[in-house]
């Protein structure tokens, strides 16, 4: 018991020490911010102080703001949303990327396409989306979908066909299915650049959920923040954007983190 207390202290100051680093100068930021506010050097009609902030935040999770509804349920269906666009690009986009690096036919149709499409912003596609599915819940997710899917199919496209020839020959000599060449070489020895075009697909369909919310949705913190800078409340669009970065931050630390963590520094060992 005596060992271990001051294992758990190291790590903890550590890790306070490694969260100092990396953050220092977003504190630094939010001091000097805090600062201003209090000396009235920053109008709560240019941007709100930090009790201004924390006022509206109680305000906005128990629903005090009326129209705008509780933080909590527009969180809950942002993510919801998300978690259903992405993952379908996800599936989708690797399986594409895989079949172009396996196959040059496949390659030699689909890379002109994907030239094309692939600098069209998401939120493009927008008027169309809402004319093929009107607005609401389903015109969101394919916004997700169109604005991850181009950087995943690019990233395990990549990440496939940079894979040494010497690991296919040796499968082929050992007389290994394509089942087992995916799932025991081909997709290990992509995770590099596959979780690049995973992490870039995150990050633009996070923003694309925002602004499809803003357009096409009538909740959602995308929907949320608009109704914010209708009712001229610059308190709940910081909100508002500081609830978009803290989960796609959050998102990104925990489950891409950890799945790189545990996938590729164990196939790098």
């Amino acid at each position: 018991m005596s060992a271990v207390a001051p294992a758990v202290a190291s790590r903890f100051e550590l890790g306070m020490t490694r969260a100092l680093y990396e953050w220092w100068l977003l504190i630094a930021l939010a001091v000097v911010w805090i600062a201003a506010s209090a000396l009235n050097l920053i109008p709560n009609s240019v941007f709100p102080d930090a009790q201004t902030l924390a006022r509206a935040t109680v305000d906005l999770v128990t629903g005090k703001v009326g129209v705008l509804g509780k933080l909590t349920d527009h969180v809950w269906i942002s993510f919801a949303r998300f978690a259903a666009g992405y993952s379908i690009a996800a599936g989708i986009g690797i399986l594409i990327g895989l079949l172009m690096a396996t196959s040059s036919l496949i390659a030699a149709l689909i890379l002109p396409i994907l030239r094309l499409l692939y600098p069209i912003p998401g939120l493009a596609w927008t008027p169309l989306v809402i004319m093929w599915a009107g607005i609401g819940e389903n015109a969101v997710i394919v916004l997700i979908f169109l604005s991850a899917v181009w950087p995943i199919v690019y990233g395990a496209y990549d990440g496939f066909r940079n894979i040494p020839r010497n690991y296919m020959l040796v499968c082929r000599q050992l007389g290994a299915t394509w089942n087992v060449r995916v799932r025991r070489v081909l997709l290990p020895a992509a995770l590099p650049m596959l979780f690049s075009g995973l992490r870039l697909g995150h990050g633009m369909g996070w923003r694309a959920i925002v602004g499809a919310e803003m357009i096409a949705a009538v909740t959602g913190v995308g929907y949320m923040l608009n109704m914010g800078g209708e009712l001229r409340r610059p308190d709940v669009v910081v909100v508002g954007m500081i609830v978009i970065a803290i989960m796609s931050a959050l998102l990104d630390r925990f489950v891409f983190g950890t799945l790189e963590d545990r996938l590729i520094s164990r196939w790098k060992r």
